[in-house]
């Protein structure tokens, strides 16, 4: 595929993971109880806006405190190769953070939360290199404290959406867990990020299965799931290689809206599910356009 510049800046921001992100600010409405009318629908236009901005400039972030190792492991990305200038991204990824926090603030996110994210990206770029474990709560945490401060903006009081965010902590650490073999063949195993990633929404399900009213939806939600873990696992029972990884944590990303359309299903928002799973199969295709690692 060959090189542009808009193909360079959809990679370090991470464009084919964006539907992802409006995936978890929707769900973190919905569950803590928002609506789409009115003044509340303003807010929520500023939630979304706010999350991807926020989400865009943490990857490119990440990418200029990459650079060396990036240059000893994937001289082909745009910092490293020079397309594209260090400083000039790190002014562009500190911007987009900047107006992130400023757009869940006027939304009605707690400025607490959002200093918290804040803090948490940064952390995850200065050392999810040479700190494995760290890095992988770090980034898991990022995504989790995203979708609480969409839910805080939604209610004060988010308690409906507080499985969910666990699951999704869990399910983001563990793709990161196994993200890290992707430029080292070899690094780390494949079977606990896996199961971890398998288990923590059914899990996380099953529990808020208890605080909502049963329904056909949550379990076939649990059926959903169970399906996409088989497709996304495809590549890894073909070939332990670290292009076969990668395939894997590309499905897996992808996938992740449907953690989402899972608890929305559980908790009785079976029509709402619909949302997440249109933006699981947006991330798939926009895929083609730029890496999702």
């Amino acid at each position: 595929m060959p090189h542009s510049f808009q193909r360079d800046w959809a990679a370090m921001t991470r464009l084919p993971n964006a539907p992802t992100v409006w995936s978890n600010v929707f769900t973190g409405w919905v569950i803590a109880g928002g609506v789409f009318a009115g003044h509340a629908f303003g807010r929520f236009g500023l939630t979304l806006l706010g999350g991807t901005l926020f989400y865009a400039g943490g990857a490119l972030f990440s990418e200029v405190w990459d650079v060396e190792f990036d240059r000893e492991h994937r001289s082909e990305r745009p910092l490293p190769s020079g397309r594209v200038k260090r400083p000039i991204a790190a002014v562009v990824s500190c911007a987009l953070m900047a107006a992130g926090a400023a757009l869940f603030s006027l939304a009605g996110a707690p400025i607490q939360v959002v200093a918290t994210l804040v803090l948490c990206i940064v952390l995850y770029a200065f050392i999810h290199k040479a700190a494995a474990v760290p890095g992988i709560v770090l980034m898991g945490l990022c995504r989790a404290l995203l979708g609480w401060a969409a839910a805080l903006a939604a209610m004060e009081s988010a308690h409906d959406a507080r499985y969910w965010t666990i699951a999704l902590w869990a399910v983001v650490a563990a793709i990161s867990w196994l993200a890290r073999g992707e430029s080292r063949a070899g690094a780390g195993g494949i079977v606990a990020p896996l199961i971890l990633w398998m288990l923590a929404p059914l899990a996380g399900a099953l529990v808020a299965f208890s605080f909502f009213r049963a329904n056909w939806g949550a379990l076939a939600g649990f059926a959903l799931w169970t399906v996409v873990c088989a497709w996304a696992v495809r590549p890894l029972r073909e070939s332990g290689s670290s292009t076969a990884r990668k395939a894997t944590v590309g499905r897996m990303l992808a996938a992740l809206p449907v953690v989402d359309a899972l608890f929305l299903l559980v908790a009785g928002f079976g029509a709402w599910a619909l949302v997440p799973l249109g933006c699981a199969a947006a991330a798939k295709i926009m895929q083609r356009i730029a890496s999702a690692t």
